[in-house]
C-alpha cells in the first residue's frame, strides 16, 4: 500500500484514491480484512423523513419543489 493512512479517510476518499492508482487493491482489501466486525453491536433506529411544508400543513409551492 502507498504512503496513505486508510485509517483516517472516509470511504469515497479511499475509492477516490484507488481510481487514481494510489491505493493497491489488494493492499486495501487485506486492509478491510484486519478491521473488526462490529455489526453485533450496531442498534436500528426507527427514521421518519418530513419535508418543512408538510410540518406546517401548507401545500407545496412551485418554490419548494
Amino acid at each position: 500500500m502507498s504512503d496513505l493512512d486508510l485509517k483516517d479517510m472516509d470511504v469515497r476518499v479511499i475509492e477516490f484514491h484507488r481510481r487514481r492508482g494510489d491505493v493497491n487493491p489488494s493492499s486495501y482489501d487485506s486492509y478491510l480484512e484486519t478491521l473488526e466486525d462490529c455489526a453485533d453491536e450496531a442498534v436500528q433506529a426507527d427514521v421518519v423523513f418530513t419535508t418543512p411544508w408538510a410540518q406546517r400543513g401548507d401545500k407545496p409551492s412551485s418554490d419548494d419543489a
